[in-house]
This record gives structure tokens, sequence and C-alpha cells, in this order.
């Protein structure tokens, strides 16, 4: 028999045998010791054949990052090349007697059929409560049943195991309807640990399936705490494909996706800036939000927010969605790609053009499509040139008097002048937002006196006031608007769980803003 006969036969079986000692790679999402807690990581042979296996560890630091982690087990601190026989378990306890929390996540590559999974321990006072999570191997999706009434919360772990940061997106279905949201950019090996009531307030007592997904592989476990201290296990499921939790953008939320191009000039005591971008996204508002009462006079929409000190904005989103890369390009701009920042409820994008860029003609922004948000493509025209005639007079507002603008330029359909009070008091703050979107022919309007009416008076015995002033043009002719934005169908591409943005428009214009009192 030949050298080459023998290599043909011997091949098929000493690949086979490969296959069967192939390391398989899994994680466990969560390990935490000191400050009450304690880890045992359990790991077994479920063969007939001796195993060699490693643990490795990494440690959170901050912002989802984590660095290499050599964790304490009484054991012995060495967790690479272990021997494991046949048919056996080891077990390997973390002491739980540091003061600080430590915690990360734990990576297992050993032969297939050697499994393993996590002992969590907490102490409070004299009681102890155990729970367990399993090693899994990563995925695209994973769902999470949970339940947060009656004083239950729900305990997560979410890990990116790649070397590469990952967007990580979630649905959420309760009896309310589907609501959306996001984890934002988890770095690369990165671990976030957080409680559902802490990072989505607004499933505060509430049951239902979420369903976190990316482009890459994640993994996760839950917990679930009872308001006696009582700690257990919940599952849950690693899947793969799309998501099947359908988004659709209007049960329980609004999806707006606003981008503006703009040349914004900025008068103040200290001078005049200029400032030529595009930025944006696609945000999601609870119906409450995008629901908030706008009082009509004429053609101006008037509205009006109080929150306590200690609160925030009412008309703030409560995420924003990926939708991947964006480009835009036109006139003296070339294709180029907006910048993504990540954001602690999702990823916002823009671009800062030195001065002079922008031109009058259109514009199109590109969009190839995220986690959340599919491909779109959407068109405005900047304006030719626009110009306030009587800018600088306007130096305050006397709400008894009607506020009249001048203007010139051409190349846009409606002007929307503005103009704000800001006031902060011991009682807490109250905005109030006076818009009216006028046609640009014949170039002047009049701010009624009933709807300054609506402005608060700066200075005076509040802690803190301003009045601000401002006019723009408008792209296209927006007709009706929430307090949050335009009601706009120009820019819904589809969402990736299903359904699609519900309002959205991509609006170039030329703006001029300035400080002023309101009297």
């Amino acid at each position: 028999m030949n050298m080459k006969t023998i290599l043909s036969r011997a091949m098929p079986a000493a690949f086979a045998a490969m296959l069967s000692l192939c390391a398989q790679v899994q994680d466990i999402s969560q390990v935490a010791d000191g400050g009450t807690w304690k880890s045992t990581v359990v790991v077994t042979n479920t063969t007939a054949s001796a195993a060699t296996f490693t643990l490795t560890f990494n440690m959170d630091t901050a912002g989802g990052a984590t660095s290499p982690w050599t964790p304490t087990f009484l054991e012995g601190d060495n967790t690479t090349g272990l021997s494991l026989p046949a048919g056996s378990t080891m077990y390997l306890h973390t002491p739980g007697t540091a003061a600080a929390l430590t915690q990360g996540w734990a990576q297992l590559a050993a032969p297939s059929g050697v499994e393993a999974y996590v002992i969590y321990t907490w102490t409070n006072g004299n009681r102890a409560s155990d729970s367990t999570a399993l090693a899994v191997t990563p995925s695209n999706r994973v769902l999470v049943p949970f339940d947060d009434t009656n004083g239950l919360v729900t305990a997560m772990a979410v890990v990116n195991p790649n070397a590469s940061a990952e967007t990580v997106s979630v649905n959420f279905r309760t009896s309310a309807g589907v609501t959306t949201g996001s984890l934002g950019s988890l770095p690369a090996k990165g671990q976030m640990a957080f409680t559902f009531p802490t990072q989505f307030p607004d499933l505060q007592n509430q049951a239902g399936l979420a369903e976190f997904y990316t482009t890459g592989t994640i993994t996760a476990i839950t917990l679930r705490a009872n308001p006696t201290g009582g700690l257990t296990s919940t599952v849950v499921y690693p899947e793969s494909g799309s998501p099947i939790i359908q988004g659709s953008g209007n049960s329980g939320n609004v999806i707006f996706g606003g981008f503006g191009l703009s040349d914004f000039t900025q008068i103040s005591s200290t001078g005049t800036t200029e400032t030529e971008q595009v930025a944006g996204g696609f945000s999601s508002y609870t119906d409450s939000a995008w629901g908030t009462t706008v009082t009509t006079v004429g053609p101006c929409n008037i509205t009006k927010l109080d929150w306590s000190l200690t609160g925030t904005d009412p008309l703030l989103a409560t995420a924003l969605l990926d939708a991947g890369q964006i480009e835009i390009s036109g006139p003296n701009v070339p294709t180029t790609p907006l910048t993504k920042t990540t954001t602690p409820i999702g990823p916002a994008y823009g671009l800062q053009f030195p001065n002079g860029t922008l031109q009058g003609g259109t514009y199109t922004l590109t969009g190839a499509g995220g986690t959340q948000v599919d491909s779109f493509s959407v068109s405005g025209t900047m304006p030719t040139n626009f110009t306030v005639t009587n800018l600088s007079s306007i130096t305050s507002i006397n709400r008894s008097q009607p506020l009249t603008v001048n203007w010139t330029g051409s190349g846009f359909p409606d002007v929307n002048i503005i103009a704000g009070s800001l006031v902060t008091s011991a009682s807490g703050i109250e905005s109030v937002s006076v818009s009216c979107i006028v046609p640009a022919s014949p170039a002047t309007f009049s701010v009624p006196t009933a709807a300054l009416a609506y402005l608060d008076a700066t200075g005076g015995s509040s802690l803190l006031s301003s009045g601000s002033f401002q006019v723009s043009t408008v792209a296209v002719a927006v007709g009706s608007s929430s307090a949050v934005g335009p009601a706009l169908k120009q820019l819904t591409p589809g969402l990736v769980g299903g359904g699609s943005v519900n309002y959205g428009a991509f609006l170039p214009s030329v703006s001029y803003s300035k400080a002023v009192s309101i009297m």
C-alpha cells in the first residue's frame, strides 16, 4: 500500500477524531464575589473520556468595559488547562469574604460534552439564597420572560463575547403592547448588569417578554428577587434568526425619525457663532410624550411643560434606535458618513461641516440599515439664501405687543418663528414654547399677543430664567405637528422587528437664534 493510499484512508478517521475533541466555547454571563455575594462554578465532564478545560474571566471596569480577571477560588487560582476525568465534576468556590463586590463574566473552552453552570449565593442578614445559571453558547438574540409586578424585580447580565463592540437592541411585549429600547453599544468583551426597573423605568410594575438582539452574538442570564429578600433563577432562551417580537412603533410608543441639515447662526452678547451641520436620529417616545397637549392660536402652537427640580423633561425620548451607517451627499458635500455617537439610550448621528460648505440645492441622506431601523433614502432642499432683516432690533419680547418678524430669501415654502421661556423656581421648572409656522411669502409675520401671553416673564424672583427667539426656514410644508416633532411621513423606513417608523422628516434649514428678555 503506497503512502497516498494510507493518507486517503487515515485522514477521514483522524478528522473525525479531531471533531470529537474540538473545543466548544460557552459563556457564564455573571460571576460575582464579595459584598454579600459568592459564586460556585461547577464543571462536569459528561463523556466517557478524560478532558481538559480552561476558564477565563473578565472583570467589570466602567461603561460596560471589562479587563482580564483572576478571581480567587478556595481550590486554587489556576483555571487554565485543568484536567477532568471521565464522568466527573469539579467545583470552584469563590470565598465571598471581601467587603467590596467584584463582578464580571467567565468563558469556558472545553471539548464537547464538558458543561458548566454557576451557583450564586447571596446573603441577606441571616438568610442565604441560591440561584443558578448555565454556561451557554452565544447567539444573536435571547428571549427573556420578566415579571416586575407585586414587588418582584428582574435582574439581568448581558455579555458581548466578541472582539469588537456590539449594539444591543431590545423589544418588549407586555399587556400594554410592544415597545422598543436599546442597551446602546456594548464594548468588546463587555458586560452590562442591571435591574429592569432601573434600566427600563417605563416597564415598572409590568410583566411580559423581552427580546434582546444584535448583528453579532451575546449571552445573558436573569435572576428574580422577591420583596422578602428571596432570590431565584429565571430562564433565558438563546435563539437565532430575526427578532420575533414585532415592534410596530404605535403600541405603547411612537417612533420619530428626525434629521436636520442646518446653517445655524447663534447671536449672543459675546458675539456671533455660525455652525453648519447635519444631526438627528430615530427616537422612541411614549404615547404620553408624543400626545402632550398643544394649544393653538392661529398658525402658532404653544407647548407648556412643568417638571420638578429633580425630574427630567417629559418630552425626552426613551430610546434612540440603531440605523447602521448613515451618509449624506449633495452640493459641495461628497458622500460622507455621519458620526455615530453612543449615548445611554442609544445611538445619535451627526456631522459638522466647515462654514461655507452648505449651498442651495438638494441633499440626500442614505441609511444602510442597522439592528433596529431598515435602510432608507430621503432628500431635502437647502434654501438658496435667507436673512431676517429686523433681527438686530429684536432684543426683547413684550407680551402685550405683537412680535413682528421680517425676512428675505428663496428656496423654501415656510418659515418657523419660535419664542421660548424657561423658568426655574423653588417649586420646579416650567418651559413654554410658541412655534408659528407661516408661509414664506409675504416675507413678514406678527406673532399675536394671544400666543405670546403664554410665555413666562424672565428675571424677577425666579432662581433662573431665560428667553429665546429663533427664526428658521422650513424645507417642506409641515402642516400638523406634536409637541415633540412634525407629523410628517417623509422619512418612515421599516423597523427590523416589523412595522415602521411612525413619523419622520429630513429638514434642511437656515436658522438664526438669539437670547432675549421677556416682559
